[in-house]
């Protein structure tokens, strides 16, 4: 039926429309989505600091929290 590879890209599929429906709602200009879209993957330049802080900000900053 399903497997757990499925049921987590619905749910980030759901997840993902949710986003564009509330930001929708804010009015704000499109081009924001995508600049908030990729915001978390600047948490990568941690790893200017070295791997350990790099993999820390890296994880804080792809948490769904």
């Amino acid at each position: 039926m399903f497997d757990a590879v499925r049921i987590q890209r619905l749910e980030g599929l759901a997840w993902f429309a949710l986003g564009v429906f509330a930001f929708e709602a804010t009015g704000w200009l499109w081009w924001w989505f995508a600049i908030l879209l990729i915001a978390p993957d600047l948490s990568m330049l941690g790893y200017l600091f070295g791997p350990r802080l790099g993999a820390l900000g890296y994880n804080l900053g792809h948490t769904l929290v």
